[in-house]
């Protein structure tokens, strides 16, 4: 029996409210710095030439989740922010400020989640801040 894998669906205004009060985060040269947000939550991939803002300031870790982003190929890391805020636990979604996301890195990180990868998904360890 194959495993069903999913990302839970999230409405454009629940997107946008989230997007509002959550930020992303991208490390650049081992320090956190928010990045602006794209145009499109949905479609674009955030890690993909970021804008840099400022740097993030003392952020406090509130947890880490495994999420799950699609993918047009198996080498491409492409996460987007909705699909990020979307699969943000609902008992952590009021709490939570920023999140970072550690995409595979490797060959062996994508073959840790064959299942994953065979629906179409790539599997990332996002950790949340407060």
């Amino acid at each position: 029996m194959s495993k069903e894998f999913s990302i839970p669906k999230i409405s454009d205004e629940e997107l946008r409210s989230r997007a509002a009060r959550i930020k992303a985060l991208v490390r650049k040269e081992g320090k956190l710095y928010t990045i602006e947000q794209p145009k499109n939550l949905r479609q674009t991939a955030f890690l993909w030439d970021p804008v840099f803002e400022e740097r993030s300031g003392v952020v406090m870790e509130l947890g880490r989740v495994k999420t799950l982003h699609s993918y047009g190929a198996p080498s491409l890391f492409k996460p987007s922010i909705a699909e990020v805020l979307a699969q943000i636990p609902p008992e952590l979604a009021a709490k939570v400020k920023a999140f970072e996301v550690l995409g595979p890195g490797t060959a062996d990180d994508l073959n840790d989640h064959w299942d994953e990868l065979n629906a179409g998904f790539h599997v990332a360890e996002t950790i949340l801040y407060q």
